[in-house]
């Protein structure tokens, strides 16, 4: 039978440990623009019905701002990115996403912009685009810089 001083001490370890174990999940994961690319077409994008989009080209956008970048060896990295991409059938989307650990994150969904465009097209057509947008979140602070 646990005696008053041992329950307490018991009691203060089961919240630290609730604490400790709450803080690990709940902590931001930050990733640079370039290793989101590389998470877009490597891991592809899951739909809720199962099916995946593998992007054979894409252009990822840190979203700016001191509660979702950071800096990181000298480099910016975000939590939140605006992302279009292309798959090898030359359809287009455009998403948001929002990163939920070290290769993983979450998504409300893809918008089509394109059903069927070349590489060259793509990259013409949105890579414009995507350098001011992110010349645009450059401007806003970052956490540390």
């Amino acid at each position: 039978m646990l005696k008053g001083r041992h329950l307490v001490v018991l009691v203060a370890a089961a919240v630290v440990a609730g604490a400790v174990a709450s803080t690990a999940s709940a902590t931001t994961w930050y990733w640079s623009p370039g290793y989101c690319k590389s998470q877009l077409k490597h891991s592809g994008v899951q739909y809720a019905d199962g099916r995946t989009f593998y992007a054979t080209q894409s252009f990822c956008i840190g979203v700016g701002g001191t509660t979702t970048c950071e800096w990181y060896q000298g480099e910016r990295q975000y939590s939140r990115f605006l992302a279009v991409a292309r798959s090898n059938d030359g359809a287009v989307r455009k998403f948001s996403l929002k990163t939920t650990g070290k290769k993983s994150w979450s998504s409300p969904g893809a918008t089509l912009l394109e059903k069927s465009m070349t590489a060259e097209d793509f990259i013409r057509t949105y890579g414009a685009a995507a350098s001011q947008i992110a010349a645009t979140e450059q401007k806003k602070g970052c956490a540390g810089g």
